[in-house]
């Protein structure tokens, strides 16, 4: 999928901007320079992806992995982030 622009509206947030366009969460961050959330108005690059997760309550590193069919420290290093957190958008 090819990138866009995204002007951010009241209530979006990174992990619903995320989730919506999939778009894995770190990517959103990293490629827009964020440090925590958007603020309305904000101009977003979105990238989205194929293959991309969201994690559920309580679910582990473990499981998550497994949905992904990867091992646990691949994911971690493709995704940006030491834990996983319910609504993370990951990819694999």
């Amino acid at each position: 999928m090819k990138k866009f622009l995204y002007r951010v509206k009241a209530g979006d947030t990174v992990l619903s901007l995320s989730e919506k366009y999939r778009v894995p969460t770190f990517d959103l961050i990293r490629e827009n320079g964020l440090s925590a959330e958007v603020k309305t108005g904000d101009l977003l690059i979105l990238s989205p992806s194929e293959n991309v997760y969201k994690v559920r309550p309580f679910e582990s590193k473990m499981e998550v992995a497994e949905k992904l069919g990867v091992g646990v420290e691949k994911v971690l290093s493709l995704n940006g982030f030491p834990y996983f957190f319910y609504g993370l958008v990951v990819r694999s």
